[in-house]
């Protein structure tokens, strides 16, 4: 009993610890929680009905199209230009794909995988695929099955152990390519089915085809005279901050936008001095200098050109007009410059002068990855064939029938150097017509024929020591610091005047979390959108350095996005009520009038008369007056004679007369103007659907984080 005692005289302090140890693990497991959910946050990169997208998701697919681009293309390094459209292709891949899908689970439609298989490899499929270059037969043009089906064929394959391990990367290549475009045919379809339904849904029907043939059926010939708003003087007209901010209101929705940034900002050039170019042209003269004194050309190329030697026999018809005059005088170990273009430096070296083929002509078998030994034994055993060997037949064999012809058409030095080797230049340029070899490249051996070569002609060979003038390292550190010391010590009321001061210019600029270009600045301009939509309003950039130029930059508006401020479109606002309240006048002035004719406004306004030859309600615009919806409207359906009351228009008061009315009703038939609804009701659907869908899902779009 005393135990019992003793314990509940100290329950209300243990109930305390027993609550505190299970707030702790509650909250504990909360804030474990909590900084996952901020993880998740922060790794967000597109949002769409709160349905978020990852920047790692995002990454991989961009890396796979950034993948299959340079494969395409044979580039490696890309323009910023190409990237930013390959990840704004990306994002708008990944928001179609979410929005179409939600928009058919609604309505109960699906992709089956029957389907798509039907797409890629049925019988019906895809014009993607058809359109595909490597599924397409040179011979014919068109696109061959057989092809398609051998290709998946391959990339599909289990056992990738006997192959090395240069081919099974180029399988995995192949294979990520393929699911790249499987996917593509699969949201293409799904755009498909829902565009489908809908132009079905929307399909003209009697109504719509008679008011179609009503608005045509007749032409107008008018007589108006027109009173421009223009007439009066804007000073005349008194507009209180009231109204301005009654018609905003009314006509807030034209103004609506995304989040944006208004800067302030001072860019830089970074140029060469003129001790750059001093510096420059006593380097070439440096390597001239070695020139004369006996060094090789290909060693002073490589030490001090921005280009390394290549060392191949070139046209001499395919000079310049500088470098050809002087080749066509000069003899081997004559050098000329250096020359000066405005940027680069410029010396050539005659190292070789001679008449021989520009081009060559050959045939290559690609011998199929296997391991070194069985590669080079299946080599030889070719090359014992000789002149007998039927390198089309072998083609055909070695790529399972995707390829039908060996022949690679006419080659120059270049192309042979760059697309294989030095190797497979020396041996084609210098061998005979007829002659058969291997050439081991990588991983991979090819059975080369030459079966060709162009009739000699003038080929020399250059050293050519090429410098670009760019600005050094005091030259960048004069610029850096010019700029922080600008900014060090002027507020963001003070820079105009004191940049003015020193020569330099203050921009002003809006820009999008998505732009690539500050202004005319383009190249590595993210990393500064990027800080300006991470930062408030007010605060002034660190100096950042993009392709060409050290920029900095105030941020003046930061807007999170809904509508531009009555500030920035007070202009407009101010046009409207001028013109409406101009209309007024001039209604009024003519309230007291009874006017019975077109002479009658036309002495009354000082005003001509103006003829239409011919018009119809069908037609947005109006010869001589424009886009006058109200005109239009007034006069439809209307007898020849018909007089109008002053209409209020966009530009200014109009008052119509109805000369003629014309028959166009032979011009029309009942067939052309259904597929003329048709097509135009396909326009719109296929031109309108996505964006819409987009409109409606909420999309939130936050590569600026990240990009």
């Amino acid at each position: 009993m005393a135990a019992l005692e003793k314990i509940r005289s100290k329950a209300v302090f243990l109930i305390f610890i027993i609550g505190l140890a299970m707030f702790a693990f509650i909250i504990g497991d909360f804030m474990s929680s909590g900084s996952i959910f901020f993880r998740q946050s922060q790794e967000r990169i597109i949002s769409i009905d709160g349905e978020s997208t990852d920047i790692q998701t995002f990454q991989e697919k961009l890396e796979q199209l950034t993948n299959i681009y340079k494969m395409q293309s044979a580039q490696t390094n890309l323009q910023e230009e190409v990237q930013e459209s390959l990840n704004q292709n990306v994002f708008e891949s990944i928001v179609a794909e979410k929005v179409l899908s939600k928009e058919l689970e609604k309505i109960g439609m699906t992709i089956t995988a029957e389907e798509l298989f039907d797409l890629v490899q049925g019988e019906n499929i895809s014009p993607i695929v058809q359109q595909m270059p490597m599924f397409v037969d040179p011979k014919t043009g068109v696109f061959d099955k057989n092809r398609l089906l051998s290709f998946l064929k391959q990339i599909n394959t289990e056992d990738l152990e006997e192959y090395n391990e240069e081919t099974r990367e180029q399988l995995s290549q192949a294979r990520d390519y393929w699911l790249f475009f499987e996917e593509n045919i699969r949201l293409q379809r799904m755009q498909d089915k829902l565009f489908s339904l809908l132009r079905v849904a929307l399909e003209p029907n009697s109504l719509s085809l008679k008011n179609a043939i009503a608005e045509q059926d007749k032409a107008y010939e008018l007589s108006y005279v027109e009173k421009r708003y223009n007439s009066i003087p804007d000073t005349s007209i008194l507009i209180t901050e009231k109204e301005l901010k009654q018609e905003y209101e009314k006509t807030k929705e034209k103004y609506k936008t995304g989040e944006r940034r208004v800067v302030n900002y001072v860019a830089l050039p970074i140029t060469p001095s003129e001790a750059d170019n001093q510096e420059t042209l006593s380097q070439i003269m440096k390597a001239k200098e070695e020139l004369l004194s006996g060094a090789k050309g290909e060693d002073i190329v490589n030490e001090y050109s921005d280009e390394p030697y290549d060392g191949v026999f070139v046209a001499e018809s395919s000079l310049d007009a500088n470098v050809l005059s002087f080749v066509k005088n000069g003899q081997s170990g004559d050098i000329q410059g250096p020359d000066f273009d405005g940027e680069t430096y410029q010396l050539t070296l005659i190292e070789k002068k001679e008449v021989r083929p520009d081009s060559v002509r050959v045939s290559i078998i690609t011998i199929p990855a296997m391991d070194e030994v069985s590669t080079e034994r299946k080599a030889d055993s070719l090359l014992k064939i000789g002149s007998d060997l039927d390198f089309d037949k072998l083609v055909a064999e070695y790529s399972n029938g995707s390829e039908t012809k060996a022949d690679m058409g006419w080659i120059n030095e270049m192309v042979a150097l760059k697309s294989v080797g030095e190797e497979f230049r020396d041996k084609t340029f210098g061998g005979k017509v007829g002659d058969i070899f291997k050439i081991k490249t990588g991983y991979t051996t090819i059975i080369v024929k030459l079966t060709g070569k162009t009739q000699p002609i003038p080929m020399v060979k250059l050293a050519q020591v090429k410098m670009k003038v760019n600005p050094g390292s005091n030259t960048y550190n004069k610029l850096y610091n010019d700029l922080n010391a600008l900014c060090a010590n002027t507020n963001p009321e003070e820079i105009q005047k004191v940049a003015s001061e020193r020569g330099y210019e203050v921009s002003t600029e809006s820009l999008s979390p998505n732009d690539y270009s500050i202004g005319t600045i383009r190249g590595n301009v993210r990393p500064v959108i990027r800080w300006a939509f991470n930062n408030k309003e007010g605060e002034r950039s660190e100096v950042f350095e993009t392709q060409d130029h050290f920029i900095v930059l105030d941020i003046v508006l930061a807007q999170k996005g809904d509508y531009l401020p009555i500030t920035e479109v007070e202009n407009q606002l101010r046009m409207s009520i001028l013109d409406r309240k101009k209309a007024e006048l001039m209604l009024k002035s003519l309230s007291s009038k009874s006017f019975s004719s077109l002479e009658d406004y036309a002495k009354e306004w000082n005003e001509d008369i103006q003829v239409v030859d011919s018009t119809s309600f069908a037609e947005c615009f109006i010869k001589g007056m424009g886009i006058e919806p109200f005109v239009q409207g007034n006069i439809w359906n209307t007898s020849k004679g018909y007089f109008s009351q002053p209409i209020q228009g966009n530009d200014g008061i109009y008052v119509v007369r109805v000369d003629e009315v014309m028959d166009n009703s032979q011009n029309q038939s009942a067939e052309m103007s259904m597929q003329m609804l048709d097509r135009r009701n396909t326009y719109l659907i296929y031109s309108q659907l996505l964006e819409t869908l987009k409109d409606l899902s909420n999309v939130k779009d936050l590569r600026y984080k990240f990009y």
